[in-house]
């Protein structure tokens, strides 16, 4: 085998941040690669390589949005691409996001539970509507589907939406 060229004198050195990422890797080499991804990953020139931070309003599949840290909230991550599903309804959510491949990508979005809201009736089996949220009226979750029944007469009525798979839905509602 070779030895490797010799080197001219040079001296390398490394920043406090580079050392570490260094250091990750071999550690991770020498377990025989059990931590290899993670290590390449946080190693991709970020030290924070998972985040977790909120965005506010719709995110597209495959489109891209800006995410707040949520621990560092001065930082934010323009650009970060979701390739996940759609997202949508206003107001803040919390996720989680990571640098892979050179790119801010979307892992997970944390579930959005059930909210008790208001819809203006009349409302068709099928159909969708806005719906505002009772306790934080500055929150309107837009497209809400209706998969049950049409709620008939007009005004504004009470219901309880819950975020399933990709989309809010109705799953209860005031019918008089």
């Amino acid at each position: 085998m070779a030895k490797p060229p010799r080197q001219s004198g040079r001296s390398v050195t490394f920043t406090p941040a580079s050392a570490k990422r260094i250091a990750r890797a071999v550690l991770a080499s020498e377990r025989g690669g059990r931590d290899m991804e993670r290590t390449q990953l946080r190693t991709a020139g970020n030290d924070d390589a998972l985040v977790r931070g909120t965005f506010s309003g719709d995110w597209a599949k495959d489109g891209t949005a800006t995410v707040t840290d949520k621990v560092l909230t001065s930082v934010t991550y323009t650009g970060v691409k979701n390739y996940l599903t759609a997202i949508t309804g206003t107001g803040t959510k919390d996720c989680l996001i990571a640098y892979v491949g050179g790119e801010w990508v979307l892992v997970a979005v944390a579930p959005q539970g059930v909210v008790r809201g208001t819809f203006t009736a009349p409302w068709n089996k099928g159909a969708t509507t806005t719906v505002t949220d009772a306790v934080t009226s500055s929150t309107t979750y837009t497209d809400v589907k209706n998969y049950f029944a049409a709620i008939t007469g007009t005004g504004t009525k009470a219901c309880a939406i819950a975020y399933v798979g990709a989309e809010w839905i109705l799953i209860a509602a005031e019918c008089s």
